[in-house]
C-alpha cells in the first residue's frame, strides 16, 4: 500500500481540537427525589427486555466441518413490504443464514470455499446428505471460507441489475469481502453472490507492535507479509452510501487496525472493491500515574503476546459522518469520515483523542501470568499475584464506567426525530450499553444499559427503529445469543467436541431513555 497522509483524514485544526475535550463520560441516569429536605439521587434500574421471536438453536462442535457458530445480524428492511424483511446473519464456518421476522430459516449459504461434509460429521445447517469440498482460498492449502460479520446497504446501481440492495460479509477465511445482491422476488433463495472472481484480499500485510512487557515469540515489530494461513485477515465490517459511491470499513483480525475501501461494480454485474485509506491504533496508552507526576505507558494484556487488540464492532452515523469502532479490550472509538475519495491509499495514525468511551479494566493494573505459551491476564490487585507473573502498573481513576470487556458489536439508530442511539454490546456482563448520538463536536451522552432475557455473551446487534410489524410497531432489535440452550447429549461426534450454542433473537425496539 502507497503511504500518502500520516495526518488523521487532514481534517481541520479545529475539529481535531474538539474531540480532545468533548468526548468525556457521562454519569448513569438518575431520578432525584426529595426526603424530608434530603435530595436523593436514585439510579434507574437497567431495563430487561423480553424476545418475540428466536432463531432455531445452533450446536458447534470445535473443528468440525462447516461447524455453526452465530455471531452478527444484519436487517434489511423491505421498503415496499416491511412484513417482508429478512435478517441475514452470519455463522462463521457454516457461512450465512437468512431469516424472516418468524425466524424460520429461508436461506443457508456455504462459504465459496468449503471442506467436505460426510454423513459422520456433526449437523450442518441446512445441510440433508454429503457435500462434496471445493479449493482452499487463494495462496493457502488448508484454509477455507469463514464468515465474520456481515452488513446491508441500498440502493447501489450495479450493471446489468440498476439499483439494487446489497448484503457484504467478511470472509475471513479467505481474507475478503462477499457480496451479495437481495432480491425479495425469490423468497427462498433472496441472496445471490455478485462477488468479482478478481476482488483482491483485503489485507495484504500487517503490523506488529509487540507488547513492551510480555515477550512476543513470533515476529519483530513493523510490517510484514500476511500468509492467509495465519488468519490475521478480514474481520468486522460495516457499510454505506456516500452519493453515489458504497463505502466500507473493516477491520483486522488480531490487529490495531482498520482499513476503508470503496466499492467497484463491475461491467459484467459483479462487485470488487479497493482500499483507500488504512488505519492503524496505538497499543500504548499514556495514563497519569497515581502516585506521581509522571506518566505510564499503559498497555493492555494480551493472552496471545504475539496478537494486538483486535476490533469487530463497527457502524456508521451516516447523518453526522461518524464512525463508531468497537476495540474489544480497549473501547469504543468514535472517528469522523473524511468525504472524499482519494486516488492512493492513505495511512492514518489515530491519536488517543479519539477514544469515546473505555471500558472497565482500561489503565487498570494487571498480571499476565504465564501458561503455556499464553497468558491468564488478572486485573486489579496484583499483590498476590504469583512469582512468574508479569505485573504492569496502571491508575484504576482512568477507568471506564460502563462496558465491561469484551466490547462487541455497534448498532447506530437513527430516530424520526433526528436524535438516535448508539447501542454497545458489553459482552463480560451480558449487557447492552445506550448512549445518546453526538455530533463530531459534541459527547455522546450515557443513558443507561438494557439486558435481553435468556441472552449471553452477545457478538452481534442490530436495530432498526422503524415499524415491520404487529409484534414489532416500534422498530427491530436482533441480538446475538451466546448462551443458547444446549443439547440433550453433548457427547462427540465423531470425535469432534461440542463447544457451545448460539442462535439469534427478536425484539421489539422500545427503550425507557
Amino acid at each position: 500500500m502507497k503511504k500518502s497522509c500520516n495526518q488523521l483524514l487532514m481534517l481541520s485544526l479545529g475539529m481535531l481540537l474538539m474531540v480532545t475535550n468533548a468526548l468525556a463520560e457521562s454519569p448513569a441516569p438518575s431520578v432525584v427525589t426529595t426526603m424530608a429536605n434530603v435530595t436523593v439521587n436514585v439510579p434507574i434500574l437497567a431495563p430487561s427486555l423480553t424476545a418475540s421471536v428466536e432463531t432455531p438453536v445452533l450446536h458447534q462442535y470445535d473443528d468440525a466441518p462447516l461447524t455453526p457458530d452465530a455471531d452478527d445480524p444484519a436487517i434489511w428492511r423491505n421498503s415496499a413490504n416491511p412484513k417482508r424483511s429478512l435478517v441475514i446473519a452470519s455463522l462463521k464456518d457454516a457461512g450465512l443464514q437468512v431469516y424472516n421476522l418468524q425466524g424460520k430459516v429461508l436461506q443457508t449459504i456455504y462459504p465459496a470455499n468449503h471442506p467436505a461434509v460426510t454423513e459422520q460429521d456433526p449437523p450442518v445447517p441446512g445441510l440433508t446428505s454429503v457435500l462434496a469440498a471445493t479449493a482452499t482460498c487463494k495462496g493457502s492449502t488448508e484454509t477455507y471460507g469463514r464468515f465474520n460479520n456481515v452488513d446491508v446497504v441500498y440502493g447501489v446501481n450495479i450493471p446489468k441489475l440498476g439499483q439494487v440492495d446489497l448484503a457484504l460479509a467478511t470472509d475471513r477465511g479467505c481474507d475478503m469481502l462477499r457480496v451479495f445482491v437481495i432480491d425479495p422476488s425469490k423468497p427462498n433463495k433472496p441472496l445471490q453472490e455478485i462477488t468479482d472472481t478478481d476482488a483482491p484480499r483485503v489485507f495484504n500485510n500487517r503490523i506488529f507492535q509487540p507488547s513492551s512487557y510480555q515477550p512476543a515469540s513470533d515476529h519483530e515489530a513493523g510490517e510484514s507479509e500476511n500468509p492467509v494461513d495465519e488468519q490475521n485477515t478480514a474481520y468486522g465490517l460495516t457499510v454505506f452510501k456516500d452519493g453515489n459511491k458504497t463505502r466500507v470499513f473493516v477491520s483486522q483480525r488480531s490487529r490495531s487496525r482498520l482499513v476503508e475501501l470503496v466499492l467497484r461494480p463491475t461491467k459484467n454485474g459483479t462487485v470488487s472493491y479497493r482500499v483507500i485509506r488504512d488505519y492503524r491504533f496505538p497499543v500504548v496508552h499514556d495514563v497519569p500515574a497515581s502516585t506521581s507526576t509522571e506518566m505510564l505507558h499503559w498497555e493492555a494484556c494480551r493472552e496471545d503476546p504475539n496478537d494486538d487488540l483486535q476490533f469487530e464492532g463497527l457502524a456508521v452515523d451516516a447523518r453526522q459522518g461518524i464512525l463508531y469502532a468497537s476495540q474489544e479490550l480497549i473501547g469504543v472509538w468514535k472517528l469522523p469520515i473524511a468525504r472524499y475519495i482519494p486516488d492512493a491509499v492513505e495511512v492514518i495514525n489515530v491519536s488517543d483523542h479519539f477514544l469515546m468511551e473505555k471500558v472497565k479494566t482500561f489503565a487498570m493494573p494487571y498480571a499476565a501470568i504465564p501458561d503455556g505459551d499464553e497468558f491468564e491476564c488478572e486485573y486489579g490487585d496484583t499483590s498476590s499475584a504469583p512469582s512468574n507473573a508479569i505485573i504492569v502498573p496502571g491508575n484504576a481513576a482512568f477507568a471506564g464506567q460502563h462496558i465491561e470487556a469484551d466490547a462487541e458489536g455497534i448498532s447506530v439508530v437513527d430516530k424520526k426525530d433526528g436524535t438516535g442511539y448508539v447501542i454497545v454490546s458489553s459482552q463480560g456482563n451480558d449487557t447492552l450499553q445506550v448512549y445518546a448520538q453526538g455530533n463530531l463536536f459534541s459527547n455522546n451522552v450515557y443513558l443507561g444499559e438494557v439486558t435481553i432475557e435468556g441472552v449471553a455473551e452477545t457478538d452481534g446487534v442490530h436495530v432498526v427503529a422503524q415499524p415491520f410489524s404487529k409484534l414489532f410497531p416500534d422498530g427491530l432489535m436482533v441480538v446475538h445469543n451466546g448462551g443458547a440452550v444446549e443439547p440433550e447429549d453433548t457427547s462427540d461426534i465423531n470425535g469432534y467436541e461440542y463447544d457451545g450454542s448460539t442462535q439469534f433473537k427478536y425484539i421489539n425496539f422500545k427503550l425507557p431513555f
